[in-house]
């Protein structure tokens, strides 16, 4: 794409975003007379700042909103935030930020999407699986975050923020019932214990429905079902005007059926047919399984933090956070994704953390800035078996990685305010990280006689520990201007950073390890508000220059790792609009565009369920059968996994009077393109475009402490898959939800 069109592209977007559509509404603090409520969020790490003042791309979502639409994960925000993808499936969600993202995710390696729960690094993606309850906002921030928010947060930042205990007491419960046996509860309660010196609340969730998707194997449960928890607590103490500390405990458990890739996109060949009948009758059928052993999680957390801030004069404060997580899980899932006891997989990892940050954040009449500390701390223990029965194989691949991880970090970013309305900001991070990793790798042969312990040639894998240090420095610069109190424009370059790793699956010491990955952000943005604030239309126009993609590449043959063997280009627009057009109607609307593409991948590995469909393809080229080497693919130009060219929600509200109460109807549309989810781009492994339509009509009582509601999310019950890929013997693919109605009946107090 020249420069050229690439901008054209934005003016274009402009008008589509004037046509009548609408995304999430993102405030639920009163109104200006006649326009659109002002949104409050912390991006910049230096202070509350509004929203349309910010010159980031970011998009904040309230709580009263995420409640009404339930968005109770990450999985449901994606469809209403412009670039932001989501595919849940096994123990952890692999997130996109305008095609930055990964699912290769494991001991050893980080994703490249920070999430932050009140400030706080979850450092492991199986902790990503956050439910969203006690929630004030939460704010997507999208592109690199390298200086504020450091490693690992290369695509942007999701960022949940809690409700902090209130000076006045105040509390909601809220039951929703629907289909397939769904009973949820949340409730809150929060107030004084000692009136403007220390406050207290506590929020609990629980949901629980049947699966989603029916087992034919007889005797065997389906899968793709909810059981699952969580609580907060916090304190928060006021002793004077200048100390202001919180403490937080919160805990969430959760023991289901789990989907993985347990749809079958093509049958099993015919040399195996008679064997795989049941699962073969799957096909194209995105709710029925055949599994002789369904998938199970069990997923425990807990963590505690101080959150303390020190004013020492309306100018200048000191934030500390101190933390500690401690997570686990454990998982079993049959990996051959049929009737028959061939192939299974159990795993389990358990992660500790301990973090401190510190931020000094000074606000002055001509500038802003933050100047910051950050070290964390990890140990990192899993387990992985995977068993091949005969008379399949006959194979049991033992692998038990350990890691310890420490990062530390010194940044400062600011912005100069200057005359007619101008700002300059810069800000750096110098950030050093430090891995030391540990495995053994064993593989036993059923066959092999017990006398030589029954291991496969050149096993157990056991190198000494390994050590390896990374350091960087990343930088932004931008200049915005506020032209007037409604338009802000800026432009920024930012960078990047997600830290190197170990392969946890390596059976030599070559390539055991990975280096960093680096992505350079170019930036356009433009903030506006029309018509005495009735309408708010947002638009970004972007460049990524991305360097070390951490992908899959066959080393040797039968030796597939992560290495280093990927660049790649991305371009897009994003354009967000949220328009009152009478009292009663809102409509809203977010579009992104993505033009993400492989500059240069010559070795893309192929698994050897893929081969068949990209034998014929002249970029591949066939490995050596005899050993295991299924060959590789020239992906070179070719689209970037889970990055669509296309995606928007369009959305509507309406409210009608009805006595001194309220009613309202709110509908949603969301779509995207066909997606990739493989380096190839083989026709099998793409997901064609769908469109999806929620639908809710509720109403809130004169007072306002009554909400009842009737939802329906995917109310044309449109068939998808979230993911596709070709681990095991045939591709294969876990699928979205089917239509689900609930019922919910909420009390404020």
């Amino acid at each position: 794409m020249n420069k050229s069109r690439f901008f054209s592209l934005i003016a274009t977007s402009s008008l589509i975003c004037l046509l009548p559509g609408g995304a999430l509404a993102q405030s639920d603090s009163p109104a200006a007379e006649g326009g659109l409520a002002d949104i409050v969020v912390t991006a910049t790490k230096s202070g509350q700042t509004a929203l349309q003042s910010t010159p980031l791309a970011v998009s904040a979502f309230s709580g009263q909103e995420l409640s009404r639409t339930s968005t109770t994960g990450v999985a449901d925000l994606a469809r209403y935030t412009p670039s932001l993808k989501v595919g849940e499936v096994t123990a952890s969600p692999s997130i996109y930020i305008r095609g930055i993202g990964t699912n290769n995710v494991f001991n050893g390696s980080d994703p490249n999407v920070a999430m932050l729960l009140d400030g706080v690094y979850l450092a492991r993606a199986f902790q990503q699986y956050s439910d969203f309850f006690d929630v004030d906002r939460v704010e997507v921030l999208r592109g690199p975050q390298g200086t504020t928010f450091g490693r690992n947060a290369v695509g942007g930042v999701i960022n949940i923020v809690s409700r902090r205990p209130s000076d006045e007491f105040e509390g909601k419960a809220k039951l929703t019932v629907g289909n397939y046996d769904l009973i949820r509860g949340e409730a809150f309660a929060s107030g004084p214990l000692i009136p403007d010196v220390l406050a207290a609340s506590v929020a609990g969730n629980y949901e629980y429905h049947k699966p989603y998707n029916r087992n034919i194997v007889p005797g065997k449960k389906g899968v793709a079902s909810a059981d699952r928890g969580g609580m907060r607590m916090q304190v928060r103490w006021t002793p004077n005007d200048m100390i202001d500390a919180t403490t937080r405990i919160d805990y969430n458990r959760l023991s289901q059926a789990m989907q993985s890739y347990d749809h079958l996109l093509v049958p099993y060949p015919a040399f195996l047919a008679p064997f795989f009948s049941l699962a073969n009758s799957t096909v194209g059928k995105y709710h029925t399984v055949a599994l002789d052993s369904p998938g199970h999680i069990l997923n425990k957390a807990w963590g505690i933090a101080e959150d303390v801030t020190f004013t020492f004069s309306e100018q200048v404060s000191l934030r500390s956070i101190t933390a500690y997580r401690d997570s686990r899980y454990s998982l079993s899932l049959d990996a051959d994704a049929s009737e028959v006891a061939a192939a299974e997989i159990f795993q389990g990892e358990r992660a500790k953390q301990f973090s401190q940050e510190f931020n000094l954040v000074g606000n002055f009449d001509d500038f802003d800035g933050v100047l910051g500390l950050y070290y964390i701390k990890e140990h990192n223990r899993s387990d992985n078996r995977a068993i091949i029965y005969p008379p399949f194989g006959g194979e049991l691949n033992v692998i038990a990685p350990d890691l310890r991880a420490n990062s530390k970090a010194v940044f400062a970013q600011g912005s100069y305010h200057l005359p007619a309305g101008f700002s300059v900001t810069a800000g750096g991070r110098y950030t050093k990280d430090t891995k030391k990793f540990d495995q053994i790798y064993s593989s036993f042969d059923f066959s092999n006689p017990p006398a030589v312990g029954g291991q496969l040639p050149g096993f157990p894998f056991d190198p000494p520990r390994l050590r390896r240090s990374w350091d960087d420095f990343s930088m932004k610069l931008g200049v915005d201007w506020q032209a007037n109190r409604d338009i802000l424009a800026y432009a920024t370059y930012s960078e990047g950073f997600k830290s190197g790793g170990f392969n946890y699956a390596a059976i030599n010491t070559a390539g055991i390890s990975f280096e960093p990955e680096h992505l350079k952000s170019y930036e356009l943005g433009l903030k506006t508000q029309w018509l005495d604030r009735r309408v708010r239309l947002n638009l970004t126009g972007f460049r990524y220059d991305y360097s070390g993609l951490q992908v899959q590449q066959s080393l040797s043959p039968g030796n597939v790792q992560i290495t280093n063997a990927a660049t790649a280009r991305v371009k897009g627009i994003e354009a967000e609009l949220v328009a009152q057009a009478t009292p009663r109607l809102t409509l809203s609307a977010n579009l992104s565009y993505l033009d993400a593409k492989y500059r240069r991948f010559p070795t893309a590995s192929v698994p050897d369920a893929l081969v068949p469909f990209v034998e014929d393809d002249p970029r591949f080229t066939p490995g050596d059968d005899d050993a295991e080497d299924s060959g590789l693919f020239n992906a070179s130009g070719n689209r970037l996994n889970n990055a669509p060219r296309l995606s928007y929600t369009l959305s509507a509200k309406y409210t009608q009077p009805i006595g001194r109460g309220e009613a309202y109807l709110a509908a949603d549309y969301y779509h995207q393109s066909s997606t990739h989810f493989d380096a190839s781009n083989a026709a099998i492994l793409r997901e064609p475009g769908y469109g999806l339509v929620n639908l809710a009509i509720g109403y809130n009582s004169p007072d306002r402490l009554w909400n009842i509601q009737l939802l329906a999310k995917n109310l044309l019950d449109e068939d998808y898959f979230v993911v596709r890929a070709a681990n095991g013997l045939v591709p294969s693919a876990p699928s979205g939800p089917p239509r689900t109605v609930m019922f919910s009946v909420m009390r404020s107090f």
